[in-house]
């Protein structure tokens, strides 16, 4: 029902259930905690910034303490929403409180969704400050974040592999920044999306990387990348033209 009606009618939808679940329940329980984060969520997602912030300040003013369950959230979605408004410090606060109080020595990483957001925002916040090491790591427990939550070869995934790449190039980890740009293009190929712009332009990079150095031949670098596809109609062709490729390299 909500996706039928678009990204208006379900905007509507959810901060209808927001309002009544606020007028059936105490503000500090579970159904209110999740209707507040879904709706911010929503109004994040749809670059609706100014307006999600002031949700959750609004909230948050009126219950500081939310249910536990989506406290994290709530707090982590305004990091968010501060962060795209380019209040940089008081995103870097929230996004760094979420960590600190679910930090759990017995695990590497945060392993759920406010976790997630708060490593993968973390991580932007660095690169738009050149804090490139720090980015590398953020977006390396985002990672890990992600795949222990199932989320597999996701495109969200993927995009924290191309964010780390961007960290390395920036600290001169070329290696390591193929690594993260061969994944990329792995993930690209398994959600079918092999053939695409984005893929393109990732195999471009790759080469204009490899051109800079004497190994391997930028033929080789062109069989490896389309064996990466050789599972989608676009990889086969690819592929196909890197064996020609490779033998009049």
């Amino acid at each position: 029902y909500e996706i039928s009606l678009g990204l208006v009618g379900s905007e509507m939808c959810i901060r209808d259930r927001m309002q009544i679940a606020r007028k059936v329940y105490p503000d500090d329980s579970d159904p209110v905690g999740k209707a507040v984060s879904d709706y911010a969520i929503l109004l994040t997602q749809i670059e609706r910034y100014d307006q999600s912030a002031e949700v959750l300040e609004d909230y948050l003013d009126d219950v500081p303490k939310p249910a536990k369950f989506h406290h994290a959230m709530l707090v982590g979605t305004l990091g968010k929403a501060y962060a795209r408004l380019d209040k940089k410090a008081d995103a870097r606060e929230l996004l760094t409180t979420v960590l600190s109080v679910q930090k759990d020595e017995k695990k590497t990483v945060i392993e759920n969704p406010a976790g997630l957001l708060a490593y993968s925002e973390l991580g932007r916040l660095d690169l738009s400050e050149d804090k490139w090491q720090a980015a590398a790591e953020q977006f390396q427990d985002a990672i890990l974040s992600a795949r222990a939550q199932g989320m597999g070869d996701q495109f969200e995934v993927s995009e924290f592999h191309k964010q780390r790449a961007e960290a390395f190039i920036e600290l001169g980890r070329k290696a390591d920044a193929e690594t993260e740009l061969k994944e990329v293009l792995r993930i690209y190929g398994v959600l079918g999306g092999g053939g695409s712009p984005q893929a393109k332009a990732i195999q471009e990079q790759l080469l204009a990387m490899q051109a800079t150095t004497s190994e391997p031949s930028t033929g080789g670098v062109l069989q490896e990348l389309g064996q990466l596809f050789d599972f989608t109609p676009a990889g086969q062709a690819m592929y196909q033209f890197c064996l020609l490729y490779t033998s009049d390299a």
